[in-house]
């Protein structure tokens, strides 16, 4: 890697890449002055630690994201209808997926969830399928009704307090 060179102020990005097969990923970042040891700033993984000096200063960006695949889905009453998020995220097998509902003037209600290192969860007639090598996450709904029209949104981390 080639070194990094700024002036004091100037805001420095660096960027860590892997690949692996593990569930549990966590990437630690350390810093080391000339004649100094090494010291920790900050791990990310499923959970997340920064060293106290390092707070305000230091951030990270393994930030996952998802987002709906189409932002409006139609049906026709009585078929079957499919929607679908797709994520960043570079690995999801030890995190859960969330799915919500939104009737117009309501608060969000959760529907269902899928840990994500399975393919396929049912739950009050829902069904979600978790597509791990297309990094997506389907809702189906095998019979629409006319009382399934709401927004529909998914989520890598819970959304609606009091809900799993």
């Amino acid at each position: 890697m080639p070194p990094v060179t700024k002036t004091e102020a100037e805001q420095v990005s660096l960027e860590c890449t892997y690949e692996t097969q593990s569930t549990y990923v966590y990437i630690y970042w350390y810093r080391q002055y000339p004649g100094s040891a090494l010291q920790y700033i900050l791990y990310e993984g499923d959970a997340s630690h920064t060293a106290d000096f390092a707070k305000n200063r230091f951030r990270d960006s393994f930030q996952d994201e998802i987002s709906a695949v189409a932002n409006t889905v139609h049906a026709v009453e009585g078929n079957s209808v499919r929607p679908s998020c797709s994520y960043t995220a570079s690995e999801i097998r030890s995190s859960y997926l969330h799915w919500y509902r939104q009737y117009p003037r309501s608060a969000p209600q959760f529907i269902i969830l899928i840990h994500g290192s399975k393919d396929k969860e049912e739950k009050d007639g829902f069904t979600v399928k978790h597509d791990n090598q297309n990094k997506s996450v389907n809702l189906d709904l095998s019979s629409a009704k006319v009382t399934d029209s709401a927004l529909y949104y998914c989520a890598l981390q819970p959304t609606v307090t009091g809900n799993p």
